[in-house]
């Protein structure tokens, strides 16, 4: 049984949950009125405000910050062979976190809506006066409606809200970029017949294999990121897997990346269990945008030499969605 103190709670909460509780439905109403203020705000944008959608995505990451508290092992789970550390929650910080949250994805609605009427072809300069202003309408009364506590309320969306003259506008604009490009996009097709069959390479035999996707996924609590630092600790000392202990490795790389945020100011402990430092990479950012792909979008030839370059024979990479749209 875990034992919480009092005046804090388990996990961090920002939605979307059923806004059943008081603090719930105040959460809920300050979510929507963060979301329609940042809507507001990038309405007036004649291009997209980076900054501005990076200081939001800042703000929410220092909510966060603020509401949590360290304690040790042992204040959840009681005497007993307890190490390290636990992150809690000060009780009320519902309010705060869903604020914040709202304001990102107000900011990341017109973002995403802006980027996909571009690609369909409508100028720039008509898409916040023409769409995004009247859509701001029916975020407007989404934000008065009332807050059912068995049902979770989503935003709506702009595509929902096109008048007809607007989706006329957007089918003139689709025709015209079909009408200068002559190849219509095709799917390309392969015959499972047709697929060369290979042995797999493995990290972890029999349950990670070398070069594929491998996806760690769970409910908050449930130790994917105390997992995730034992495969990085694992990979970058060579120490052997839990189900083949005498079956030693050669030390590999680990390479991780997250969500944009500043370059890392901390690193784990060297103690037994913690990745070796000297083969542990953290990527906060490129110099300019790349692709790091098997294949180039040009050309069917596999472009290894890029590979190569930016991963080792062995490297590990860790990536997070620990801030979700």
């Amino acid at each position: 049984m875990i034992n919480v103190p009092e005046g804090h709670v388990r996990f961090y909460e920002d939605g979307p949950w059923w806004p059943q509780s008081p603090t719930q439905q105040a959460a809920e109403q300050a979510y929507r009125e963060a979301f329609l203020a940042a809507a507001h705000e990038a309405a007036r944008w004649d291009n997209v405000d980076e900054a501005a959608i990076r200081r939001a995505w800042d703000e929410r990451r220092r909510a966060r910050e603020q509401a949590q508290v360290i304690v040790p092992s042992a204040v959840l789970f009681g005497d007993g062979p307890w190490i390290g550390e636990q992150i809690i929650y000060h009780e009320g910080h519902e309010v705060d976190a869903s604020r914040t949250r709202g304001r990102v994805h107000g900011f990341e609605f017109v973002r995403q809506c802006r980027d996909e009427l571009v690609k369909a072809g409508v100028a720039e300069s008509l898409i916040g006066p023409e769409i995004i202003v009247p859509w701001l309408k029916h975020v407007a009364e989404w934000v008065t409606c009332d807050i059912d506590p068995e049902r979770i309320s989503i935003p709506p969306r702009p595509d929902d809200c096109l008048t007809e003259r607007q989706r006329r506008m957007l089918e003139q604009a689709k025709k015209a970029i079909a009408a200068c490009d002559p190849k219509k996009p095709h799917a390309i097709l392969q015959r499972l017949a047709g697929v060369t069959r290979e042995l797999l390479k493995w990290l972890w035999p029999g349950r990670i294999p070398l070069g594929k996707l491998t996806l760690l996924a769970g409910d908050p609590g449930l130790g994917k990121s105390f997992v995730t630092l034992d495969l990085a600790s694992r990979v970058s000392t060579g120490a052997a897997w839990p189900d083949m202990p005498l079956l030693k490795q050669t030390p590999g790389g680990v390479s991780g990346a997250a969500s944009p945020s500043p370059p890392p100011r901390s690193v784990p402990g060297t103690a037994t269990g913690c990745p070796t430092p000297a083969n542990t990479k953290t990527l906060w950012a490129t110099s300019r945008p790349v692709a790091l792909t098997c294949r180039s979008a040009t050309s069917p030839r596999p472009t290894r030499r890029l590979r190569s370059r930016a991963f080792g024979p062995k490297t590990l990479f860790l990536t997070t969605t620990g801030f979700p749209i």
